[in-house]
């Protein structure tokens, strides 16, 4: 039977359009955690992705 456990960890943000929210959110994304975001606004998916 194949291992069902995740192999990364799992961060649940809400409040990431800003402030404390928005830094916990990055800061998770750089340390390569799988993330549940709850945000107002259009424009999350660019604050949250980097640009490469």
């Amino acid at each position: 039977m194949p291992d069902l456990l995740p192999t990364r960890p799992l961060a649940v943000v809400t409040g990431a359009s800003s402030g404390i929210g928005l830094e916990l959110a990055q800061r998770f994304a750089r340390e390569s955690f799988d993330l549940i975001v709850s945000a107002e606004g259009p424009d999350i998916t660019v604050i949250l992705w980097p640009q490469h």
